[in-house]
């Protein structure tokens, strides 16, 4: 515990140390995410395609050094994707919704229009997990919610520009998903339509899917206090 304590006071040193006379900033971002799910053994009548969805949040830069700093960005975030029984002709929304906190390493180069890389790790909270499809001109609707996992560890990769104003900086960023966790919790779920129901029952290891997304953000970051 001791240790632990030293290690943890002498982290906080070194980083304010760094960051004493660094300008940090705060925004907002948002923007379109094209999501998708990866899933291990799709059915060979079963196609699974992308859904165009968004995201929307804050950020905070905490600046390491004059060009290095630590960017996070907590977000509200869609997931999911379009899933289509070929053979059947059904179309089934797979709609997912995240509390999302990726925590991203940021190297910014140039001068006036600053382009920059950025990657780090990212974690998810489940909020909601949606299905609904259509069969002869009536719509079954489930929740999922209770077959999938609550928390989803990723990677994430991307790119973006600065663009300096008088008063802030405004920016445009590309980055890239991937999901490491097998979301498929298993177990049986309902969907229904009125006094229409069926049960179906998945499988942890043989129904495996994964979070996938590239997304497309643009937002706002000001001085923190005024700096």
């Amino acid at each position: 515990m001791k240790k632990a304590t030293i290690t943890i006071t002498t982290l906080l040193v070194l980083f304010f140390s760094l960051s004493a006379n660094a300008q940090h900033r705060v925004g907002v971002v948002g923007g379109l995410n094209v999501t998708k799910l990866e899933v291990a053994t799709p059915g060979p009548e079963t196609e699974i395609s992308s859904r165009k969805v968004f995201g929307l949040g804050g950020v905070i830069d905490l600046r390491l050094h004059k060009n290095i700093s630590l960017l996070v960005q907590p977000m509200y975030l869609q997931k999911g994707a379009l899933v289509a029984d070929l053979n059947d002709n059904i179309e089934f929304p797979f709609k997912f919704a995240f509390f999302e906190l990726p925590v991203l390493l940021k190297a910014e180069f140039g001068s006036s229009i600053r382009p920059y890389l950025m990657a780090g790790p990212t974690v998810g909270y489940l909020l909601s997990a949606k299905v609904k499809g259509k069969v002869a001109s009536i719509t079954f609707e489930g929740d999922m919610k209770e077959v999938t996992e609550r928390i989803d560890f990723g990677l994430s990769f991307g790119a973006g520009l600065n663009y300096p104003l008088r008063t802030g900086t405004i920016f445009l960023q590309g980055s890239y998903e991937l999901g490491l966790t097998n979301m498929q919790k298993g177990g049986p779920f309902e969907i229904s339509a009125g006094p229409v129901s069926e049960t179906i029952v998945w499988d942890k290891n043989e129904d495996e899917y994964k979070n996938r997304g590239f997304q497309i953000m643009a937002g706002a970051m000001f001085p923190l206090g005024g700096q």
